[in-house]
């Protein structure tokens, strides 16, 4: 009986002893707001260019575009979620990868009424384990396996994805604050114009209306000095939320966008969107739902269990047989998980031809925008030199008194709407280039 006993303890002590120890994580508004105030040190310096991008941060000087792209590698927190989510999905490996454990029946009897003289108290003794796994152990390994490269790819791209985004928006903060250098000049010049009708206003040589629409100008101007200051604070603040870094982080920004001089046929652009990382991924994730479907057709098929019971009864005859136990499918068949997994199936097939579709539309967007804008940057910067040419002989006439202040400003605010057109489209230009990369899985410049 000790004997036993001692089995008991060892097994009871081992089953304790290989239990995983549970450590709870609280969320602490104190910690969180830690977290929110401050850099990550510990993770930007996990990377091999962390040490010299903190550095850099610390001496207030300018990142530059590759500083841009390995920060928001880093500190994203989309992509730590995104990482979270890969460490589930190998989890889900090793979830996959467990077998059924054998279990063990015992029950014991005492003889009550009846003949009981001489008799024994019985008892009995089972072990019994599933065998059914068995059929549908490798497909749910791979299945498995596949959603995690799958995942594993779909990272990568959103990886690629938040670099790009990251890149995106550091061009937008370059071009306004060229623009806004631009609108600057913009107000001192309608400054100008408005001081000099508001004196000429005063000496009667010009109307009410004249001052008036001075005044309207000028007011103009400051606003869309004030707004574009705005947006570019809101640019700022989303760089430092792609990258990753605290509001209070002063970020400074070294990065001057590069540009296209062709765009490569839709043909070659068309072929290369198998080969993008999401689409790629979304064909592992395809396989491994069709795994998923292959067992939800092996499942309909009966449970089998094998078991070996040992047992006695009262009169001392003890007796070992073997036993087989298979589940009668009468009420469920496993129909619903087959037609679950088919639709699934179906809905996954018609989104990766909706993808491959959108890429194709996307892809003759983006390039005949492309095009588009091109032409306009070269007739416009044309024609942004030839007027700023031109600005020198309004300003030499202009104090050689062959016309008036007014005039000359107006030309010169001519120049600067020039100048502030390009530098839209040239952003926009950066924008649809990078999307056109990210559509097509091709480096574009």
């Amino acid at each position: 009986m000790f004997k036993y006993a001692f089995f008991v303890i060892l097994g009871f002590v081992f089953f304790i002893s290989s239990c995983a120890e549970y450590k709870p994580l609280e969320i602490k508004n104190a910690q969180i707001e830690k977290k929110l105030s401050q850099i990550n040190k510990k993770a930007l310096k996990s990377n091999p260019s962390g040490k010299i991008i903190l550095s850099k941060i610390e001496n207030n000087e300018p990142l530059d575009e590759n500083d841009i792209a390995s920060l928001a590698l880093t500190l994203n927190q989309t992509l730590k979620i995104e990482r979270d989510n890969l460490e589930i999905a190998k989890a889900q490996i090793k979830s996959s990868q467990t077998i059924p454990n054998p279990s063990i029946s015992a029950d014991m009897g005492f003889p009550v009424a009846g003949n009981i003289v001489n008799t024994y108290d019985s008892y009995s003794i089972g072990l019994s384990y599933p065998i059914d796994w068995i059929f549908s152990y490798s497909g749910k390994v791979k299945s498995a396996v596949l959603e995690y490269e799958a995942k594993k790819l779909n990272y990568d791209f959103n990886a690629y994805q938040v670099m790009q985004d990251a890149k995106i928006t550091a061009a937008n903060v370059y071009y306004l604050e060229k623009i806004l250098k631009q609108l600057s000049n913009k107000v001192d010049l309608y400054k100008e114009i408005y001081n000099t009708v508001k004196i000429a206003y005063g000496k009667q040589l010009v109307l009410l209306s004249d001052l008036q629409l001075a005044k309207n100008e000028y007011e103009t101007a400051k606003l869309a000095y004030l707004d574009t200051k705005n947006l570019l604070n809101k640019e700022n603040e989303r760089l430092k939320e792609i990258v990753g870094l605290p509001l209070n982080v002063n970020l400074k920004v070294n990065f001057k966008p590069h540009y296209t001089s062709k765009v490569p046929p839709l043909k070659e652009l068309y072929k290369n969107i198998e080969n993008r990382l999401d689409i790629v991924a979304y064909r592992l994730a395809y396989k491994a739902q069709e795994e998923r479907t292959r067992m939800a057709f092996i499942q309909q098929f009966p449970k089998i269990s094998i078991n070996f019971p040992f047992s006695r009864d009262t009169s001392n005859v003890q007796t070992l047989g073997v036993g087989i136990s298979i589940d009668f499918p009468i009420f469920n068949t496993n129909k619903a998980q087959i037609d679950i997994q088919k639709a699934t199936r179906k809905k996954m097939y018609d989104e990766y031809v909706y993808r491959i579709t959108t890429a194709e539309f996307d892809i003759k967007r983006l390039t005949s925008d492309i095009e588009n804008i091109q032409k306009q940057l070269s007739f416009l910067n044309t024609d942004y030199e030839n007027s700023s040419n031109s600005l020198k002989y309004y300003e030499q006439a202009y104090k050689d008194g062959y016309i008036s202040m007014i005039e000359f400003y107006k030309n010169s605010n001519d120049v600067i709407n020039k100048k502030i057109n390009i530098l839209n489209l040239e952003k926009s230009l950066y924008n649809m280039q990078i999307a056109l990369e990210i559509a097509s899985a091709k480096k574009i410049y």
